[in-house]
């Protein structure tokens, strides 16, 4: 079988980056049957189409996040990915999925195969990215680049250290994602039978686990009662800081990457996002899909900028887990209020359908495999 594209991925869980890499090729049904993904968990890839490969990666070096032993880390991916291009030389675009700190070994490939053979480099922008050197370098060496709204003062800030102090708005490698929910995957929804917490993502610290879990403490038992569902995505091995999971609270139900996860969400009606300045939400989004009322803190993130107190959404203030309490407490007795903001966010969840949001990076891909040499 030949290949048009190759996606690699040095992350060994599934999170928000592959679910958008693979909405996106999903919705692109005339190429992804074309589409090689070159991944260090293989499983976490759902997509039938893809035709899946793993590799070889010592488990000694899979924390290094600096020096030599992550630099070290990166050449052995670069060979990975270097044989995988050797024997299966009908690729011509390659796609990063997260960004240059994470897929620089794709950037040490693209360097070393330059001499003989030119392929293109797209690179998702995903999350935040590290003012490094090495990084803005990176960042000079992609054809194309998709980066998420909120992402745009890092990748500003990589241009002015390599003196290229440009408006990365007007510039054409530039141009923005915008993410969405595929009609296929669209939530169930919310059955709001009775009041009921969801909460998911992984348990990487920022993403805040640990401020719904003071919160839910907090909670005025016995006078209240409140059940959650915090369904995790374990990240032990990212050389990131971790929170501890399957704690011993009141009313708290762990589910680590459960197989049911649309279910578990349908038969809540509260959504809680506690990340730090998420870059996207994509959890959240699912969630106003599925009809959730949702609570997001208020801290200038892109889910803050677009949607609207007490219309599609309730904020709290970030980091405050009292004034979590304190919001949660005062939805418990209002299911009025609960499915009315459900509602709302909805609505506003309508606009994130996949077959509109991805157009122009399906345009992109088409255009960089053409004119690939």
């Amino acid at each position: 079988m030949t290949y048009r594209y190759m996606i690699f991925d040095p992350i060994d869980f599934r999170g928000g980056s592959k679910v958008a890499v693979e909405t996106i090729f999903n919705e692109f049904p005339e190429e992804n049957k074309q589409t090689l993904v070159l991944s260090n968990d293989p499983l976490s890839w759902n997509s039938s189409c893809f035709v899946r490969q793993s590799f070889w990666f010592p488990d000694a070096l899979v924390k290094s996040v600096h020096g030599i032993p992550f630099l070290l880390k990166h050449m052995i991916y670069a060979m990975c990915i270097l044989w995988s291009l050797i024997r299966n030389p009908s690729v011509k675009v390659v796609i990063a999925t997260s960004g240059p700190g994470i897929d620089l070994g794709l950037y040490f490939a693209k360097w070393a195969l330059a001499p003989f053979k030119r392929i293109k480099l797209i690179q998702m922008i995903q999350g935040p990215v590290a003012e490094s050197g090495l990084s803005a370098k990176c960042m000079a060496h992609a054809d194309k680049v998709f980066y998420l709204e909120n992402t745009r003062s890092d990748l500003q800030r990589l241009n002015e250290k390599l003196g290229q102090a440009m408006c990365i708005k007007q510039n054409d490698k530039y141009q923005l994602l915008k993410n969405g929910l595929a009609a296929a995957l669209w939530p169930s929804q919310s059955k709001h039978a009775h009041t009921r917490i969801f909460w998911a993502a992984s348990n990487l610290k920022w993403k805040g686990m640990d401020l719904l879990l003071d919160a839910l403490r907090e909670i005025n038992y016995p006078q209240v009662s409140v059940e959650a569902d915090i369904c995790f995505i374990r990240a032990d091995n990212q050389g990131m800081p971790v929170s501890e999971v399957n704690q011993p609270i009141q009313g708290v139900n762990w589910h680590e990457m459960p197989d049911n996860l649309d279910e578990i969400r349908q038969n809540a009606n509260i959504f809680i996002s506690t990340s730090t300045r998420e870059p996207f939400g994509l959890s959240i989004l699912e969630a106003m899909a599925a009809g959730l009322c949702v609570l997001i803190p208020s801290d200038g993130a892109y889910w803050d900028q677009r949607l609207e107190h007490g219309v599609n959404c309730i904020k709290y203030t970030p980091g405050d887990s009292a004034c979590l309490r304190d919001t949660i407490q005062d939805l418990l007795n209002n299911s009025t209020k609960i499915k009315t903001i459900g509602l709302g966010a909805k609505e506003k969840a309508d606009d994130y359908r996949a077959c509109r949001r991805y157009n122009n990076v399906h345009q992109q891909l088409r255009l960089e495999a053409t004119n690939a040499v």
